[in-house]
């Protein structure tokens, strides 16, 4: 079983970083996701470890988004984090920002899980620069490799104009 810091340590540390409703939202989205799988591939002894992995795989993406994956390890050794946990998130930075590579199947999932949502989203395989838009985002595809997206963007798009309303 792997060792973890505590769910509530790590909630701390990423609203330390984090203050905006869509990325806190987004860590708690993947963080369930990687609880599920984690119990679905037969790792529940490890769930909460996987758990804290997706609640804090982004931790330095608001702050520092430049070096996403880059800064990330300092701020979780200073948060108490091992370096098995500090593996596993940066990992999803690799062969992009970083050369971590993933040594676990759940250390990649989330690359995967976008992937496919936006697979779904175009029914067929994309190229890159095409756009989708969903739930107030534009999505678009910024690389492929492989016919496999390698990186999606994400823009939020702005509020309807309510002019012109019947009173």
């Amino acid at each position: 079983m792997k060792q973890t810091m505590e769910r509530q340590a790590a909630w701390e540390l990423l609203r330390k970083y984090n203050q905006d409703h869509f990325h806190l939202q987004h860590a708690l989205t993947v963080e369930g996701v990687m609880r599920w799988y984690a119990q679905e591939l037969g790792y529940g002894e490890d769930v909460d470890f996987w758990g804290n992995v997706g609640l804090l795989h982004d931790i330095d993406f608001e702050q520092y988004p430049d070096q996403h994956c880059i800064k990330a390890p300092e701020l979780l050794k200073e948060g108490g984090a091992d370096d098995d946990l500090i593996h596993a998130v940066c990992s999803h930075g690799y062969g992009i920002t970083v050369d971590i590579e993933p040594e676990h199947e759940d250390e990649d999932l989330e690359y995967k899980l976008m992937g496919e949502w936006a697979y779904e989203q175009f029914d067929r395989i994309p190229r890159e620069r095409e756009s989708f838009e969903y739930e107030g985002l534009q999505v678009t595809v910024s690389e492929m490799h492989q016919n496999r997206i390698v990186k999606l963007v994400c823009r939020v798009l702005p509020e309807p104009e309510k002019g012109g309303e019947a009173k």
